[in-house]
C-alpha cells in the first residue's frame, strides 16, 4: 500500500515538472520564432531600402565606374605607332534586344495611384507587374585608336501593356491600361580587346531620353455613371548605359555581335494631357499618386489634395541583345 502511494506521489511530481518544462519549452520556442520572424522582416526592409537607394544613386555609381575604367584602360593598351593612329574605321550596326525590369520605386509609385482622394474616401488599387521589354537599336562607332571607339546609339524600347485596377468607397471601379516606352540617344565610348576570331569590348554611354506613359480605360460607378479615360504623359531627362559586347568575325568586314547592357532612364517630372486637359502626376502627402489638372486653379488643387511634388521618373533594366556590324575602312 505504501509502495503504491509512493509511486503515485512520484508520478504526480514528475508530471508537475514535466508540464513546467513543457511550458518553458513552448515559451522559448515561441520567443525564438518571434525573434527570427522579426529578424527576417527587418532584413527584408533593409534590403528593399538599400536597393531603392542604389537605384536612386546608380547614376553616380555609373560615372564613378566610367572614371575608374578610363584610369585603368592605359594599363591594358599597347603602345601605338603612327601607322595605327592613321588607321581609321567606321562601324555601322543594328541590334535587337530583350530586357528585364525588376520592381523599383517607380513601379511602387504607379501602384499607389488613386483616382479619388479625400478624408472619407478609401480605396484599394492593384497594378500588374511589368517585367519584360524589348526594342531595337541603331549604332555607329568611329575608331579613334586601335583599341578605342566612340559613337552614337539611337534606340527605342517598349513594355507590353499592363493594368491598374481600383475600387473605392464611393462604389466606383476604375480600370486603366498603361503603355510605357522610351526613345533614347546616347553618346558611347568603349575599349576593345582583340583575339584571333573575335573581340571583346567594354564601355558605356550617356545621353537623353523621351519617355511616354499612355493610359486608356474607364471608370464606372453604381450610380450608373460611366467615363472614358485617355491620357498621354511625357517625360524627358538623362539616360545612362553600361555594356559589354562580343564581336565574332564572319567575314573581313562583317561581324555578329552579342552583348549585355544595363540601361537607366531618368526625368524630373511627367507632363501631358488627361481627357484633353493638361495634367501631371504628383505625389500626395499620404504617399499616393494623383493627377494634377494644371488647366484648373492649381493653388486650390494643391491645397485640397495636399500635393507635395511632381512624380519623377527613374527606372532601369538589364538587356541582352544580338546584332550585326559592318566595318568600313578608309
Amino acid at each position: 500500500m505504501n509502495n503504491s502511494k509512493t509511486q503515485l506521489i512520484k508520478m504526480l511530481i514528475f508530471n508537475k515538472y514535466f508540464f513546467i518544462k513543457l511550458s518553458f519549452m513552448k515559451f522559448f520556442f515561441f520567443k525564438k520564432n518571434s525573434s527570427r520572424r522579426k529578424f527576417k522582416e527587418k532584413s527584408f526592409f533593409l534590403k528593399k531600402y538599400l536597393l531603392d537607394k542604389f537605384l536612386q544613386e546608380s547614376h553616380k555609381f555609373f560615372l564613378l565606374l566610367v572614371w575608374f575604367f578610363i584610369q585603368l584602360s592605359p594599363l591594358f593598351s599597347q603602345e601605338l605607332d603612327e601607322e595605327e593612329i592613321r588607321q581609321r574605321e567606321l562601324e555601322l550596326g543594328l541590334r535587337i534586344w530583350v530586357g528585364y525590369h525588376s520592381k523599383d520605386r517607380f513601379e511602387d509609385n504607379l501602384g499607389n495611384y488613386r483616382s479619388n482622394s479625400g478624408i472619407n474616401i478609401s480605396s484599394y488599387g492593384s497594378l500588374s507587374p511589368f517585367r519584360k521589354n524589348n526594342g531595337i537599336e541603331f549604332f555607329g562607332n568611329y575608331r579613334l585608336y586601335k583599341n578605342w571607339k566612340a559613337g552614337l546609339i539611337l534606340g527605342t524600347g517598349k513594355f507590353p501593356s499592363f493594368e491598374w485596377n481600383e475600387y473605392d468607397t464611393t462604389n466606383t471601379f476604375t480600370k486603366l491600361n498603361y503603355s510605357l516606352s522610351s526613345d533614347y540617344l546616347l553618346i558611347s565610348a568603349s575599349y576593345e580587346w582583340f583575339f584571333k576570331k573575335f573581340s571583346l569590348e567594354f564601355g558605356g554611354g550617356l545621353g537623353v531620353n523621351s519617355t511616354s506613359l499612355d493610359s486608356n480605360g474607364y471608370s464606372i460607378s453604381t450610380r450608373r455613371e460611366f467615363y472614358d479615360i485617355q491620357g498621354r504623359l511625357l517625360a524627358s531627362g538623362l539616360s545612362y548605359r553600361l555594356q559589354t559586347n562580343l564581336n565574332y568575325k564572319v567575314k573581313n568586314n562583317l561581324f555578329l555581335q552579342f552583348g549585355v547592357a544595363g540601361t537607366w532612364h531618368t526625368a524630373p517630372y511627367f507632363a501631358g494631357s488627361l481627357n484633353d486637359k493638361s495634367s501631371s502626376l504628383f505625389l500626395r502627402e499620404d504617399g499616393t499618386i494623383g493627377n494634377l489638372i494644371t488647366s484648373e486653379n492649381t493653388s486650390n488643387i494643391l491645397a485640397t489634395q495636399s500635393a507635395v511634388r511632381r512624380l519623377d521618373l527613374f527606372y532601369g533594366y538589364l538587356q541582352i541583345y544580338v546584332g550585326s556590324v559592318i566595318q568600313i575602312n578608309f
